[in-house]
């Protein structure tokens, strides 16, 4: 029998109470997405068998490991990569773990648009402006994520 602290008050449930009533609370979310709030749909299904499952293994790591863990989402540009964090970030301040997930967008990571508009990638066989590909890999600046993580590592506040 563990202990879930509640908002309210501190109740004992088992842990696969508190996962159930964390998964019939988590169904639906109104999370903010750069600016704009959005309600999400989660199928129940989809929490209980991803999304629950991935978050406790991530905890585990990051008890095994202590300080700061990151995780990164990769895919391309409008595949869900934000909402994806958002929804794990809301179901951590739900209590459905004991670990805080902090979401922490990559776009102020991209090379100013003078810089995307003056370099060139190939794309399909073709030099292409880099700003035709905002989100590729090759558009980041990975000296300024590099700092950003050494910050992080080292227990700064960053922004």
């Amino acid at each position: 029998m563990s202990s879930i602290v509640d908002n309210e008050e501190t109740t004992k449930m088992t842990r696969s109470q508190h996962d159930e009533q964390c998964v019939e609370d988590a169904v639906r979310f109104t999370l903010d997405l750069t600016g704009y709030q959005q309600r999400i749909d989660v199928p129940r299904r989809d929490l209980e068998t991803l999304h629950l499952p991935l978050l406790k293994e991530i905890e585990e790591l990051h008890r095994r490991r202590g300080g700061r863990f990151v995780v990164f989402l990769s895919g391309p540009p409008g595949c869900g990569k934000t909402t994806l964090a958002k929804v794990w970030e809301a179901l951590s301040k739900k209590g459905c773990i004991a670990t805080r997930v902090q979401s922490l967008p990559m776009d102020g990571f991209h090379y100013p648009n003078a810089v995307l508009g003056s370099r060139t990638t190939v794309v399909d066989g073709e030099d292409v402006p880099l700003s035709r590909v905002k989100g590729a890999p090759e558009s980041f600046d990975v000296d300024e994520i590099e700092l950003y993580l050494r910050k992080l590592r080292e227990g700064k506040n960053v922004k």
